[in-house]
């Protein structure tokens, strides 16, 4: 199946350059001009990656984090900015970015850094389907004590009659007398 990316930028060059070179690789990638239109393709369609620059005009990239993380956090978001502070970075991080390049970028290596957010996307999934089947075997574990606890103690009483019965059976196999 094709990784599906989303390229924000206010820049042509780089959303046209992007979608050229991560398409050869066998992505599907959308490209839009501004956050807020960035904002109506997430609402449209699934993604595996967000690239969004930092800066730019009707909607930045901090806003398409945000939103990302509040309605689905399932996407990685790497942000672009040729802006960057440390102060940035750790706050978008904090946010809930995936990673953060500095522009300039090589194209190769911004690849490196989609397949890194894709692999720990897909770490992360396998991870949370982890977590619900050990929920379930936690679940199915009680419900056999349960089950073991119960049918323990309905057996317990017609076993101890057997038992009876048959040390009485017993006692008049001896040559005791039944009552």
């Amino acid at each position: 199946m094709n990784k599906r990316l989303l390229v924000l930028d206010d820049e042509l060059e780089i959303r046209e350059v992007s979608v050229a070179f991560f398409s050869n690789f066998g992505f599907q990638v959308d490209a839009a001009a501004s956050g807020n239109a960035g904002i109506t393709l997430l609402e449209e369609q699934d993604y595996d990656v967000v690239i969004t620059d930092l800066m730019m005009p009707d909607g930045d990239g901090e806003k398409v984090l945000a939103w990302v993380m509040k309605t689905k956090p399932y996407i990685g978001v790497i942000v672009l900015t040729g802006y960057g502070s440390v102060e940035s970075a750790v706050n978008l991080m904090k946010m809930g970015a995936a990673d953060y390049v500095l522009k300039p970028f090589m194209l190769p290596e911004l690849k490196v850094v989609v397949e890194r957010c894709i692999s720990r996307q897909a770490l992360k999934e396998e991870n949370r389907l982890l977590k619900e089947a050990y929920a379930k075997m936690q679940e199915v574990k009680v419900m056999k004590e349960k089950f073991l606890d119960l049918t323990s103690h309905e057996l317990k009483t017609p076993v101890t009659i057997i038992n009876t019965i048959l040390d009485l059976v017993e006692q008049h196999d001896d040559g005791a007398c039944l009552a």
